[in-house]
């Protein structure tokens, strides 16, 4: 736990990874120990070994692997950030860091070619980070080579895979050919209940602080989800109690409001749609996946009439960058069937965006190319202008034409 600590400190947006993959693996295998609806005795993960082809046993070892062990490599995020958020705050540690920069830099450089001609995913030599999912099957790769054990590398490949897949968004994945890291990327993606956060500003500032005086750092968790739920029927005959249908999955992720630091709902909308753009369940599974949060006390406290979705848009649009995604929201707002993204605002003042996968939207786009540095720039432009608007005790409703 105490690595963990400094890992808040370091990441900007650093979330919490040490429970984190207790739950994926969990919720991976009650999913897999589904029972199907129709179907006698016959889990979910008796249906992706008929599919996919691969033994049933070998498909649950492999989600062993890859559930518990596919953030291994988290750590070198980390490392490569140019710059440690704890840094800026304590002159002795922004010259550790960067002291590490300095004597890491060939090493990641030379890494990074190597990466090109032996990792099993696309990455390339223009990539000035090293990703931890490629680190993590880097680490075994060794390991295992360092036992003598190619059987190993047999044995563990769906999960190995996986690993290397789980966080390169532009990596195509079908559910026919890599059920594990089909899997992994949803049950990573949904994983976030309970997964406690801080506020990275003020945990720096802690912990700089804590170093100068030789005091105790002192700091308050806070989580953005608060539940998930799935379409599934209770059924006795099941080891896992739950029944389900492939072809109709539905999963709910309930977030709290949007607080700085904690959690940007819109944000995250985007995010899933970018990390879900290249899965692809054929004709195996429909699935929708619903996020739902209330709009942000800052919002409410302000009796405007706006939305996080309309936030985003009004930054979007007066982003140099941002206009092609700023036509994309315009598009999910209007609710074209054509769409595989549907966008919603409730009696009881909820947002609801809903994303699905199925073959019916295969040659859909799911999202266009997000700019870049997107959640730092929104959240510093959103807050911001909060708090001007705030301090100006400004009444109405969210300007049309921007802020």
């Amino acid at each position: 736990m105490t690595p963990q600590l400094f890992l808040y400190a370091v990441e900007q947006s650093y979330r919490d990874h040490l429970f984190h993959v207790i739950d994926v693996c969990l919720l991976g295998y009650l999913l897999l120990r589904c029972q199907i609806e129709g179907r006698v005795n016959r889990e979910f993960v008796d249906y992706l070994s008929k599919i996919s082809g691969l033994d049933k046993e070998k498909l649950l070892q492999n989600w062993f692997f890859a559930g518990l062990l596919h953030d291994l490599g988290r750590s070198m995020d980390v490392i490569s950030t140019e710059q440690p958020s704890l840094a800026k705050y304590s002159k002795c540690l922004s010259n550790l860091a960067e002291v590490m920069k300095k004597n890491n830099k060939q090493e990641f450089e030379n890494l990074s070619k190597k990466l090109v001609k032996e990792v099993p995913v696309k990455i390339t030599e223009s990539e000035k980070w090293i990703d931890h999912g490629v680190c993590t099957w880097l680490i075994f790769r060794d390991i295992i080579q360092e036992m003598e054990r190619p059987d190993l590398s047999d044995k563990y490949q769906h999960g190995l895979l996986a690993c290397a897949q789980h966080n390169l968004p532009k990596e195509k994945i079908s559910l026919l050919k890599q059920p594990i890291s089909f899997l992994l990327r949803i049950c990573d993606i949904i994983q976030d209940w309970g997964r406690p956060r801080i506020p990275s500003e003020s945990m720096s500032i802690e912990f700089a602080s804590a170093i100068r005086q030789e005091k105790p750092a002192t700091f308050t968790m806070r989580r953005s989800t608060r539940k998930l739920v799935i379409n599934g029927k209770f059924s006795s005959n099941s080891p896992s109690g739950i029944l389900i249908s492939p072809n109709n999955l539905e999963i709910t992720l309930n977030r709290e409001s949007a607080e700085q630091g904690i959690s940007e709902p819109a944000i995250a909308w985007i995010f899933i749609c970018r990390d879900l753009k290249e899965l692809d369940s054929g004709a195996f599974m429909d699935l929708k996946l619903t996020i739902e949060s209330p709009v942000s006390n800052a919002l409410q406290e302000l009796q405007w009439e706006s939305k996080e979705l309309d936030a985003l848009h009004d930054f979007l649009r007066d982003s140099a960058d941002g206009h092609l995604l700023a036509k994309w929201l315009d598009a999910v707002r209007k609710s074209d069937d054509s769409v595989p993204i549907k966008y919603e605002f409730t009696s009881d003042e909820r947002e609801k965006f809903t994303v699905t996968l199925s073959k019916l939207y295969k040659s859909s786009p799911l999202i266009q190319i997000l700019p870049d540095n997107l959640y730092v720039r929104f959240v510093e432009w959103k807050w911001t202008k909060l708090r001007e608007l705030r301090a100006n005790s400004r009444a109405g409703t969210w300007p049309t034409g921007g802020i």
